[in-house]
C-alpha cells in the first residue's frame, strides 16, 4: 500500500489546521507572556497566591513554545521527521509540562477554594 493511501487528513484539511493551530499557538505564547511580565513588574502581584498564576504561564508557554509546534508539525507530516534522541526529550518536556500545569490548576483551585471557605 502507498504511504499517500494511508494519509489520515486531506491536504486543505492539513493547512487550515495548521494555520488554526499556529494562530492559537502565537496567542496562547503572547498571553502567558503578558501575564509573566505583569507579574514580574507589578509587586503589588507578587502575593503568594498569584505565584500558582505564575507558574501555570510558564508551564502553558513551555506548552506554548516547546510542545505544540512540534506535535503539530508531526500531525501535518503524518510522522515525526525528527531524530529518536529529540523524540524523547520532546515526549519528556511534554509530560512535565502537561503535569505541572495540571498541579498548578489543582494548586489555583485549591487557594481559590480555602481563600472562599474563611468568609463563608
Amino acid at each position: 500500500m502507498d504511504s499517500n493511501d494511508t494519509q489520515l487528513y486531506s491536504e486543505a484539511e492539513k493547512i487550515a489546521t495548521g494555520i488554526i493551530v499556529y494562530l492559537l499557538d502565537i496567542f496562547m505564547i503572547t498571553g502567558n507572556v503578558l501575564v509573566m511580565v505583569a507579574f514580574l513588574n507589578d509587586r503589588q502581584l507578587r502575593v503568594t497566591r498569584n505565584y500558582y498564576i505564575f507558574n501555570l504561564a510558564l508551564a502553558d508557554l513551555v506548552i506554548g513554545l516547546f510542545v505544540i509546534p512540534f506535535y503539530s508539525s508531526t500531525i501535518w507530516r503524518n510522522d515525526w521527521v525528527l531524530s529518536r534522541p529529540f523524540c524523547v526529550i520532546w515526549i519528556t518536556v511534554n509530560q512535565t509540562a502537561l503535569v505541572n500545569s495540571h498541579a498548578a490548576i489543582f494548586l489555583v483551585t485549591w487557594d481559590r477554594y480555602e481563600y472562599c471557605n474563611q468568609y463563608l
